[in-house]
Order: structure tokens, then C-alpha cells, then sequence
């Protein structure tokens, strides 16, 4: 069985990896697609669902909320 939940230090390495995405990637953009290239399982527990951050950002904490254990 896939792990579907990241720890409290996993969840701050995502964040700190989609630091470095391209200026022109919102900030929930930047950690989807963080999040599916290191753990493409729970990407996919999250895409298009309401902790989706990809289009909006203010969805932001409910995704941090929903992956981390």
C-alpha cells in the first residue's frame, strides 16, 4: 500500500522545493506540481478535488491540511 499522507518535515521540503518553480507559477500551482512530481500517488488523491490548490491559491491550507498526517 502507497503512503497517502506526508509528514510535518515532508510537507516543509515540498514547500521549500516550490520555492524554486518559475516566477510565473502561482503559489498553489507551484506546490501541485511539487507534490506530483515527488509523490504523483497523493497528487492524485487531491487533484480536482475542493483541496485542489492548482487554479486557486486560496485553497492553499486546506491542501497543506489534506496531505500532511
Amino acid at each position: 500500500m502507497s503512503k497517502l499522507k506526508l509528514t510535518t518535515k515532508e510537507v516543509l521540503d515540498i514547500r521549500a522545493f516550490a520555492k524554486t518553480a518559475p516566477d510565473t507559477w502561482r503559489k498553489g500551482q507551484a506546490l501541485f506540481n511539487t507534490l506530483v512530481e515527488i509523490y504523483p500517488e497523493i497528487a492524485e488523491t487531491v487533484r480536482g478535488t475542493e483541496n485542489d490548490p492548482y487554479h486557486r491559491d486560496e485553497r492553499i491550507n486546506k491542501f497543506i491540511e489534506f496531505i500532511t498526517e
